[in-house]
């Protein structure tokens, strides 16, 4: 069924890819550092909270009327795998110039030989299995584990919503519920659990956001102007003054209201974000998000050659660095959607129209040949 776009809503993936981006680089600036920007990593809990929004709307009555685990799953790897391997693909190249050109490296930590760029890792992250808990450590792409996550929460919500059906309730309740109690007594980095128990940040938020699709269809919100302001300094504030606190356990429930109240995309902040501009990023927040993390390494590379700190550089240079920083990560953005996304996309949905087509019906033919 086609519920049409939430353009809106994209826009908001778009922005917070970016915010993500810039909690990821550290370097003096008017910018970069501020308390905002350094919660920014919460929203990751938006992307888990608006992807079970995006999927319940997209898959929840087809699932239930026979789609198909293994279809949903293979567009939904077609969706996530191209661009993490060709990323991977982009480190492995790095590793590889590092071992012909020694003064790229550390003299103490050649290519390959530390756990954090182990082939071992390697392996795990090549199977998309570096977001459940098997290393407690970051590894290669390090914003990966959150794909990885994302994956095998698809997996779980088709797996229940067949088996469920009518009472997958029951379990999205528990999700939200749980959720945060878990992390609260295992975490040791408030809301920032990554690969020790991003699995469990990730299906919290993603049954929010499923339930978030139940809601929005179900009663309707009288969202305009006004509440969208509210809802939008309410995240400021949030992840302001909270994000390294128990607080920001509380992230997933805050973002369920942010995606309801924009859904409706009733009100003046919805029609900026439905501008091109906004458009455009959310259109690329997957490859920001993912192609960002390999770009801020890269930088500190070229500044360690060059003995440069970064963070005791004229904060006027630290923000025209981090505007060159996203200017070249929405750049190199713009080429993996085209090149790796699209097309990974397509084949995917090739391969999954595939599974849909009926068998071919041979008709018997008699042999001439035979008396």
């Amino acid at each position: 069924m086609d519920h049409g776009r939430f353009d809106a809503l994209d826009s908001w993936r778009g922005v917070a890819a970016c915010m993500v981006a810039l909690s990821h680089f550290a370097v003096a600036s008017h910018v970069v550092g501020s308390a905002f920007v350094n919660g920014s990593y919460l929203f990751v809990d938006f992307f888990f909270v608006l992807s079970g929004f995006v999927i319940a709307a997209n898959y929840h009555q087809r699932l239930l009327e026979g789609f198909g685990l293994t279809r949903f799953m293979l567009l939904r790897w077609g969706r996530l795998y191209p661009l993490h391997v060709a990323v991977l693909c982009a480190y492995i190249g790095y590793k590889m110039l590092q071992l012909a050109v020694p003064s790229l490296a550390s003299p103490s930590a050649p290519p390959f030989s530390t756990p954090d760029d182990s082939l071992g890792a390697l392996g795990i992250n090549l199977l998309l299995m570096q977001g459940l808990g098997i290393y407690d450590f970051p590894n290669w792409n390090v914003p990966s584990w959150s794909i990885s996550a994302e994956f095998f929460a698809y997996l779980v919500f088709a797996a229940l919503l067949t088996t469920l059906r009518k009472r997958l309730w029951i379990a999205l309740a528990a999700a939200v519920v749980l959720g945060p109690v878990i992390l609260a007594l295992f975490s040791h980095t408030y809301m920032d659990a990554a690969y020790d128990l991003g699995f469990v940040r990730c299906l919290y938020g993603f049954a929010a956001g499923v339930l978030c699709w139940h809601a929005h269809k179900r009663w309707t919100l009288k969202s305009g102007t006004l509440l969208e302001l509210v809802a939008l300094a309410a995240v400021v504030a949030f992840i302001s003054t909270t994000a390294y606190s128990v607080a920001s356990y509380a992230a997933p429930y805050l973002f369920a209201g942010v995606v309801v109240v924009y859904a409706r995309q009733a009100g003046a902040v919805s029609r900026l974000l439905q501008h091109r501009a906004f458009l455009l990023l959310g259109m690329l927040s997957y490859s920001i998000y993912m192609v960002h993390w390999f770009v801020v390494g890269r930088i500190y590379s070229v500044a360690k050659l060059a003995k440069v700190n970064l963070l005791a550089i004229n904060p006027w240079i630290g923000d025209l660095l981090f505007i060159a920083f996203m200017s070249v990560v929405v750049g190199i953005s713009c080429l993996t959607f085209r090149f790796v996304e699209q097309p990974g996309r397509r084949w995917s949905r090739q391969l999954a129209e595939r599974l849909d087509a009926p068998p071919a019906v041979t008709r018997f033919q008699p042999d001439r040949e035979q008396p």
